[in-house]
């Protein structure tokens, strides 16, 4: 839930209007994960002195709505003091979270007036029934990301027949939360057969692995995609994950700067452990154990 410029049937204290003039309302939001549950701090803050009496005398208080786009939670605190606290599990928040701060009118009140109200309201007094928003923060969003979520590369991936008509050797889905790497039927079983032996594996990743990374690295470059582009991916786990570890690596996808000169094939490698080196060390292995 975002609230943006609308037009509501009272006068409204926000950012985006001169509803209320000459008065402010800031609530200060911080989450943090604690064991199996994320804690939000709130603290709000209004210099309107009617809101403020409104809200002392039980009329009115303050209240934080929190969206979840990714896991389709939502959830709305109300509460009369300037310090709050409330918690959320941790399975019911992933990526990109919108919090929205609200005050909200808890009882009807026939004839709502402010001495703040912009001068076309002069004298004039509002009916404001029960749930109304009387105040309205600037929309917040926090990118979560759950302590307990795999961080290595190779865990975003995801492996799977493609048992569509005539499927390709191999394709890549990315609209979902894993990169989803699809293997012909015949690939498939016979990639199960070969993961089986663990000196395999890296020869493994260098020949699928790999290229599905560079064409992933491609699809993000920042050189190439626009950073609203690049803002609708929050919501998928696995783009977060590479985003860190293109960061840890210095590699930034909101500069223009890009991949910094490094093309997608060498720093698709050194993401997932330059597997086709440690592929050609097993195959020789393999060779001389043979010999």
């Amino acid at each position: 839930m975002q609230i943006n410029y609308r037009s509501f049937p009272h006068p409204v204290l926000s950012p985006f209007s001169d509803d209320v003039i000459d008065s402010a309302f800031q609530c200060a939001v911080k989450p943090a994960q604690e064991g199996h549950e994320y804690k939000f701090e709130v603290v709000s803050r209004v210099s309107n002195e009617q809101l403020a009496n409104l809200i002392d005398a039980g009329d009115a208080a303050y209240a934080v709505h929190v969206e979840c786009p990714a896991t389709r939670y939502r959830g709305l605190w109300r509460f009369s003091d300037r310090s709050y606290v409330f918690r959320i599990p941790v399975d019911s928040l992933e990526g990109r979270v919108q919090v929205c701060a609200f005050i909200l009118a808890v009882k009807d009140i026939s004839q709502y007036t402010n001495s703040g109200f912009h001068s076309d309201y002069e004298g004039m007094a509002f009916g404001v029934r029960r749930g109304d928003i009387l105040a309205v923060d600037e929309n917040k969003t926090f990118s979560i990301e759950r302590q307990d979520t795999l961080r290595q590369i190779p865990s975003i991936f995801t492996i799977t027949a493609n048992l569509s008509p005539d499927p390709p050797a191999i394709d890549v889905d990315i609209m979902g939360n894993k990169i989803v790497i699809k293997l012909s039927p015949e690939n498939y079983n016979r990639y199960l057969q070969l993961r089986q032996d663990a000196n395999l594996r890296p020869l493994l990743n260098a020949s699928i692995v790999l290229p599905a990374l560079v064409y992933v690295l491609d699809q993000v470059n920042p050189e190439k995609c626009s950073q609203e582009e690049l803002g609708e991916r929050e919501d998928q786990r696995w783009y977060r994950v590479l985003r860190r570890k293109l960061e840890e690596r210095g590699v930034r996808l909101d500069s223009e700067q890009g991949f910094r000169g490094e093309t997608a094939v060498n720093l698709a490698s050194r993401l997932i452990g330059n597997p086709l080196s440690a592929g050609i060390e097993s195959i020789l292995s393999l060779v001389e154990n043979e010999d």
